[in-house]
C-alpha cells in the first residue's frame, strides 16, 4: 500500500514538473513574439524623437507610443521572472534527469539572451522617451513618473544579470555540471576490454544505445557554448585509463609474448 502511495506522489510530480516546462517554454515563446511586436510598433516612436517634429507633437500624438515603450518594459520584466524561476535548475543533479536537465539549461540560456537583448532594447526607447518627457515645457507628470521608474528597474536587473556572467553564474554552473555527468558516463560505462575482443579487428567497446544518446546530448549543450575542449579531454583520459585497465588484466606475461611475436 505504502508503495503504491509513492508511486502514485511521484508520478503527480513529474507530471506538475512537465506541465510546468510546458508552460514556461510557451511563455517564453509569447514573450518573445509579443516583444518583436512592441519592436516594429515603436518605430514609429522613433520618428516623434526628430528635433523637428518634436516642437509640434503633443502627449496624444506620442501617447501610444509610450505606452507601447511602457509594455515592453514589462515583457522584459516577465522575461526576467522565468530566468528567476529556472535559475534553479543548475543547481540539482544531471544525473537524476539529464533529458529535463539539458532542456532547462537550454531555456535559461533563452530566457538569459532574450532579457539581455531586449533589455538594451528597452533601456533605449525609455531614455528616449525621458528625454523627449523632460524636453518639453508642459510634461506629463504621470507618464514621467512611470518612464523614470520603469527604466530604474530595469537597469538594477540589467547591472544584475552583467554581474551573474562576470562570475560565472548559472549557466556556467549548468555546464560545469554537464561535463561532470559527460565524465561519469564515461567512466561508468568503461571496462577493461576482454582478452578474446583483442583478436578481432574492432577492439573498442561499444556504449550503449542509452548511453551515447545521453553524452550526445551533453555534447550538443556544450558545444553551442563553446565548451567541447574539456569534453574532449575528458574523452581522451577516461579512453586511456581504460586501455591501461585493460593491459593490467593481460599480465605480464601476454605482453612478453606479443613482443617476441612481433619481433620475428
Amino acid at each position: 500500500m505504502e508503495g503504491r502511495q509513492n508511486l502514485d506522489a511521484t508520478r503527480k510530480c513529474l507530471l506538475a514538473s512537465l506541465e510546468t516546462s510546458s508552460a514556461i517554454g510557451s511563455a517564453l515563446d509569447e514573450s518573445e513574439s509579443r516583444l518583436e511586436l512592441l519592436r516594429q510598433r515603436c518605430q514609429s516612436l522613433q520618428t516623434s524623437f526628430r528635433p523637428i517634429s518634436m516642437q509640434k507633437c503633443s502627449f496624444m500624438d506620442v501617447g501610444y507610443g509610450i505606452d507601447s515603450v511602457l509594455c515592453s518594459a514589462a515583457a522584459v520584466l516577465k522575461v526576467f521572472e522565468f530566468v528567476q524561476h529556472l535559475e534553479n535548475s543548475p543547481l540539482t543533479d544531471p544525473g537524476s534527469d539529464l533529458c529535463s536537465y539539458v532542456s532547462d539549461a537550454k531555456k535559461l540560456e533563452e530566457a538569459l539572451k532574450l532579457f539581455t537583448d531586449n533589455c538594451t532594447l528597452a533601456i533605449g526607447w525609455l531614455q528616449g522617451v525621458l528625454d523627449f518627457l523632460q524636453d518639453k515645457a508642459i510634461t506629463n507628470e504621470f507618464y514621467l513618473f512611470q518612464v523614470k521608474k520603469s527604466l530604474r528597474i530595469l537597469r538594477e536587473l540589467q547591472a544584475v544579470e552583467e554581474g551573474v556572467r562576470i562570475n560565472g553564474g548559472f549557466p556556467s554552473a549548468a555546464l560545469d555540471n554537464l561535463e561532470t555527468e559527460f565524465q561519469r558516463l564515461l567512466m561508468a560505462n568503461s571496462m577493461p576490454i576482454p582478452l578474446v575482443s583483442l583478436g578481432s579487428h574492432v577492439a573498442t567497446q561499444a556504449l550503449p544505445g542509452s548511453v551515447m544518446g545521453k553524452l550526445q546530448a551533453i555534447i550538443e549543450r556544450l558545444n553551442a557554448n563553446s565548451r567541447l575542449a574539456k569534453c574532449k579531454s575528458i574523452y581522451v583520459e577516461v579512453r586511456g585509463t581504460n586501455a591501461q585497465r585493460t593491459l593490467n588484466t593481460l599480465g605480464l606475461r601476454f605482453l612478453q609474448l606479443n613482443l617476441r611475436m612481433s619481433g620475428k
